[in-house]
């Protein structure tokens, strides 16, 4: 789902976060996910990858996910991340949450946050740190919607990412076909060949076709008569009825 920056703020506040920090903790979102709960990183260095506004990634993901079934709801749901978020403050990033809490104003938080929360690589924390300076509510900062005032020539690129939630389904394998259907020929064409070997070969006369039986019929007229060639072909007969199901109909 993607959301506004109102709608971030207000659900932070909404959870008895100062609307400063909620606006700098918004400024630290909008750059992870653009503000959408079902954002999935793409192409990720190891696991499933960063999800949701914050990109949680490994065993945080995974904690998110489980917190989700925990509350019988979407991982998606906004707010299952707001909670969660919560969660995290208070229990495994209660310290670096202090360390945004402390903060006097909106970009205090912002670079608080991405330095003692988020902790991405120095490099990419510098250039964070570096456009969250120049970027405030009041000031019509990028991450706030309007044009900012950092270099876009130094800003950081878009991150990339796909929407797993909304993927069109797999579409289902057809079913393989028959291992009978496929190797019925090969196997009528060569019955007995061990049983015939040596026997002089002749043509075999085109045989009436058998009327349907039941199955004790069948094992009351064993084949037993005729030359070896006559037994095959007339195997073959029935083991095509007994597949196609005229020897119990």
């Amino acid at each position: 789902m993607k959301l506004t920056r109102d709608q971030v703020v207000a659900g932070l506040v909404a959870r008895g976060v100062p609307e400063h920090v909620a606006q700098g903790v918004a400024m630290n979102f909008q750059h992870e996910s653009g503000l959408d709960t079902g954002i999935q990183e793409i192409a990720p260095t190891s696991g499933r990858g960063g999800f949701g506004l914050a990109q949680w990634t490994g065993p945080r993901r995974i904690a998110l996910e489980d917190f989700a079934k925990s509350q019988g709801k979407r991982i998606d749901d906004p707010d299952v991340q707001y909670d969660f978020f919560m969660r995290e403050n208070a229990g495994p990033e209660k310290g670096a949450w202090q360390t945004v809490m402390n903060a006097p104003d909106a970009q205090t938080a912002a670079i608080n946050f991405v330095k003692n929360w988020e902790r991405p690589a120095t490099a990419n924390l510098n250039r964070r740190v570096a456009e969250y300076q120049g970027d405030s509510p009041s000031e019509g900062g990028g991450r706030f919607g309007g044009e900012g005032l950092g270099d876009p020539a130094t800003a950081a690129p878009a991150p990339t990412y796909s929407h797993p939630l909304d993927a069109a389904p797999a579409t289902a394998a057809a079913p393989a076909e028959s291992r009978w259907a496929e190797t019925a020929p090969d196997l009528f064409s060569n019955l007995g060949s061990a049983a015939g070997a040596g026997q002089s070969q002749r043509a075999i006369t085109p045989m009436k076709p058998i009327p349907a039986m039941g199955l004790a019929q069948m094992e009351m007229n064993p084949i037993v008569s005729g030359t070896a060639q006559d037994q095959r072909a007339l195997l073959a007969q029935r083991m095509a009825q007994l597949n196609s199901g005229r020897l119990f109909g």
